[in-house]
């Protein structure tokens, strides 16, 4: 069995997963965090005639060319299995670059199965390195550094002050520290699971602490990053996620742009409580309506800006989370993108309509993509090869 063909009146879209996520599915279990979010995607793919299925790399015969997958029967309201063929697009949540999942993702493109996304990551120093090149992006980039030896990271720290470091390929704020140098002690902090929050007396005593904390993890790099003088709400630092989508016709969509307010002393904002951005500005901030209105459209702009120069440089994208901060000048600055948001802080700032919409547009851009050429795909996607660089990844990132 190959590929579906692509004048099918309904097309194929396969989401990658993991294998404990395909397990709990086969065995219609509804108890794990991120199932509401498999179930609004399957019910915006019925509402749209597009045939989606579930699936992890296990379930793919190569040879014969077909995926056992998963869908949800919506009439017998239950998740079934069935053999499918490959997809016309594939769309890729895992984090995990083992050695199935990258046959998998390079046998798709040779079977000219398209992507939503033209990368399933993003690695933090070659964004920025990247994003560094393009003139008009330069500006609302904080400076950021590879670390490469403890001399310079001391160095950085003495100069700035607060500090950011940040594991290249780490997500969902697993590998975020922050430092602060208050005379000459060291106040260190970072959140896995429960915040942790330190202090040294002497720069040997923390770096034996970074150490640790980089070196138990599977790619043990990470950047220094100048911290930002953000906006606070309550003595708690606030940043903003902007869920940027490709719609049905191929446009840029703002979906959502959510105000992140962290929890006390947390060099994070993941696990926050989250507004929209118009209530921040105006209720919280206090912005004058005209100067909200101004200051909303400089954000639109630095959006777009941001989303292009992403896809100038890795390919076509049908989403990215784009994280960004307001220092307390008013000025903007870019934090990071996401290439596979989990959409926690639309579904907690945003009505329920807002959040069935970030679920249907993959599903309306990816019937776009499934009419499109294939030399069309070529010219505006990345190449699977762009991501063949020596990465390693854990299989059980959360990936919907």
């Amino acid at each position: 069995m190959t590929k579906a063909s692509s004048t099918d009146i309904r097309p194929y879209v396969g989401v990658l997963l993991t294998n404990g996520l395909i397990n709990k599915l086969k065995k219609t279990s509804v108890n794990f965090p991120s199932y509401s979010r498999v179930l609004e995607l399957a019910k915006e793919a019925r509402a749209a005639n597009v045939h989606l299925f579930f699936f992890a790399s296990r379930n793919v015969d190569f040879k014969k060319k077909y995926i056992n997958g998963i869908y949800l029967d919506f009439k017998k309201q239950r998740w079934l299995k069935k053999r499918f063929p490959f997809p016309h697009v594939l769309y890729d949540r895992l984090g995990s670059r083992n050695e199935k999942v990258l046959k998998l993702r390079k046998t798709m493109e040779t079977e000219g199965v398209k992507k939503l996304n033209s990368m399933f990551y993003f690695n933090k120093w070659a964004v920025y390195e990247d994003l560094s090149r393009i003139e008009n992006v330069k500006p609302f980039l904080p400076e950021t550094k590879l670390f490469t030896d403890e001399d310079s990271l001391e160095e950085f720290i003495d100069e700035n002050k607060v500090v950011y470091l940040k594991g290249v390929k780490s997500g969902k704020g697993k590998g975020v520290m922050q430092i602060k140098k208050v005379d000459n002690k060291y106040i260190y902090s970072h959140f896995k699971g429960m915040l942790t929050v330190k202090e040294a007396d002497s720069f040997a005593a923390m770096m034996d602490d970074i150490n640790s904390f980089y070196n138990q993890k599977t790619d043990s790099r990470f950047i220094l990053q100048k911290g930002i003088d953000l906006i606070n709400y309550g003595g708690n630092n606030v940043d903003f996620r902007a869920e940027v989508q490709r719609d049905g016709e191929g446009n840029l969509d703002i979906v959502g742009i959510s105000a992140r307010i962290a929890i006390k002393n947390s060099p994070i904002t993941i696990h926050s409580s989250a507004v929209k951005l118009d209530t921040f500005l105006a209720d919280y901030l206090h912005y004058p309506k005209e100067e909200m209105e101004l200051k909303r459209v400089e954000i639109i702009n630095f959006l777009h800006l941001i989303y292009h120069a992403l896809e100038k440089v890795y390919g076509y994208f049908g989403e990215i989370g784009i994280d960004f901060g307001l220092d307390k000048e008013g000025k903007i600055w870019f934090i990071e993108p996401n290439a596979k948001t989990a959409k926690v802080s639309l579904m907690k700032a945003h009505d329920h309509q807002t959040y069935k919409k970030a679920f249907y547009n993959p599903i309306s851009f990816s019937m776009f993509l499934a009419n499109q050429p294939d030399d069309w795909f070529k010219k505006h996607c990345g190449n699977f090869s762009a991501v063949e660089e020596e990465i390693a990844f854990s299989c059980d990132e959360e990936d919907i």
